[in-house]
């Protein structure tokens, strides 16, 4: 199995037995909170961790434009989306309960405007 795959689901699944962990332990009292924002929190800090694998993964020999080019896309997207997970998982720890899930929502879409812009404008989709 690929490796980004492996590692998506991988995380997929830690968020997930994180939730029906939380919730099952708020169910016998052993959690006073909220154990959404725990799982919140590991969203972003997974969006923090393939943000920082992003750019080390090599240009593929199709994407149709030089090796550098996509390298600096890679990167910059790599930027946007850990900054962006960095922020998602801030909000969850600091935010208001009513609030956390449309505010965490919104640094995630800037940085995904963001990278679509930059792709758009220089043409490079890798």
């Amino acid at each position: 199995m690929n490796r980004q795959i492996r590692n998506a689901l991988t995380f997929g699944v830690l968020i997930l037995l994180v939730a029906f962990g939380g919730e099952r332990a708020q169910e016998f009292g052993w959690l006073s909170g909220e154990p959404e924002r725990i799982s919140g929190v590991i969203a972003g800090l997974v969006l923090v961790w393939f943000g920082n694998a992003m750019p080390k993964d090599l240009p593929h020999k199709s994407c149709g434009t030089d090796p550098g080019t996509a390298f600096r896309m890679k990167r910059f997207a790599g930027w946007a989306f850990m900054l962006a997970g960095v922020a998602h998982a801030l909000i969850w720890v600091v935010a208001p309960a009513q609030h956390m899930a449309l505010l965490s929502t919104i640094p995630v879409a800037v940085a995904l405007v963001l990278v679509l812009g930059v792709a758009f404008k220089t043409r490079v989709w890798v």
